[in-house]
Formats: C-alpha cells, structure tokens, sequence
C-alpha cells in the first residue's frame, strides 16, 4: 500500500507544507536521501519531477543554521546527483551553491562538511 502511495510525494509535500518546522524539514530531507538512494533510479527520478529539489532547497535555505537540515539536504542532494542525468538538473536548480552555502555557513559542523565534501 505504501508503495502505491508514492512516499516521495508524501514527503515532499510534507515539506513544503511545514517549510517553518525545522523538525519536519529535517526528516523529510532525511526521508528523501533514503528514497534517493538506491538504484534504479525511478524513486530518484520521482523525487526531482515531484517537486523534491525544490523542497529540499527552500528547506535548507529557510533554515541556514540549522546543523541538521544542513547536513541531511547535502545527503539528499548528494544522492540525487548519483544519477548523471539528474545530477544536470539539481545543478541548474542551484544544488552545489546550497551545499557551499551550508559548508560555508556552518564551517565548525563536521557533520556540515563530511554531507558536503
């Protein structure tokens, strides 16, 4: 039953909809990067046609500070740029400049930098 409910959606939208709630953010950020994660890549490409990069992005961007969000958005973002062909569009959607953002902003978070490097 899950699998026909297409978790991604579930939680891309679960993002978008508690953008505030650094909690929800961070879960669901962690949730995509176990969903990206491992071939084939139709959940991977489930996630960026869904609306996911840009969940992540605006997740991350809406909380700057936070170590947690920064560090599972570099995960997600990181697995979904595995993919060669999706890795082109997270690139256009600014994925590098959020993670050098993160990298950047949160220099002292060794979690930070290991998501990011």
């Amino acid at each position: 039953v899950v699998h026909q409910a297409k978790p991604h959606l579930i939680v891309i939208k679960a993002i978008q909809t508690h953008l505030q709630n650094e909690q929800v953010v961070q879960k669901g950020c962690a949730a995509l990067e176990v969903i990206s994660g491992p071939k084939p890549w139709d959940l991977t490409r489930g996630i960026v046609e869904g609306r996911g990069l840009e969940a992540i992005l605006e997740g991350m961007r809406t909380h700057p500070s936070s170590v947690y969000v920064q560090m599972q958005g570099c995960w997600a973002l990181a697995n979904i740029g595995r993919c060669e062909i999706l890795e082109k569009k997270a690139v256009e959607k600014g994925a590098l400049i959020a993670i050098v953002h993160a990298m950047n902003g949160l220099a002292e978070a060794a979690v930070v930098q290991e998501a990011g490097a």
